[in-house]
């Protein structure tokens, strides 16, 4: 792991767009909850777990550049 030398890094582009789909899992609640026919509150007991292992693995899908990257 390499030391940070006091300079500004940036999330890369490819990260930047890997790491956006993890917003899209809030939403998959509604589907589940259609689908399934569950009561909200086992969706959301049901997405806890989702939402603890996303965050856990996240600092691991960033990658970082000394120079600020165009998205498009």
């Amino acid at each position: 792991m390499e030391k940070n030398s006091g300079k500004k890094q940036y999330e890369s582009a490819a990260s930047r767009k890997r790491t956006s789909m993890i917003s899209i899992i809030p939403l998959i609640a509604v589907p589940i909850n259609l689908l399934l026919n569950l009561p909200w509150w086992n969706v959301i007991v049901l997405m806890i777990p989702l939402i603890v292992i996303v965050l856990g693995i996240y600092p691991y899908l960033i990658k970082l550049s000394n120079e600020e990257e165009p998205l498009w």
